[in-house]
């Protein structure tokens, strides 16, 4: 096992700081899973959940391919 060099551990805060608000997205996901309790939410959460989904893909999408990965690109970026 290699050591990362101090440039990947910056990448990898970065890409942390980015996206630290994405757990805000997590009642979103139990109201999908478990629709029984689901609660109210009104369109300005909503537009604001899906705005935050869009950014956590897109950081890790670029992550990604900062770190050389292959990934398929898509129409609904």
């Amino acid at each position: 096992m290699s050591i990362p060099d101090q440039d990947h551990i910056n990448r990898v805060l970065l890409w942390i700081e980015k996206i630290k608000n994405a757990e805000e997205l997590t009642p979103f996901a139990v109201t999908t899973r478990y629709p029984m309790l689901d609660e109210k939410v009104t369109e300005n959460e909503a537009v604001e959940a899906v705005n935050m989904a869009s950014m956590v893909r897109k950081t890790i999408r670029k992550a990604l391919l900062d770190e050389g990965m292959n990934i398929e690109e898509d129409a609904s970026q």
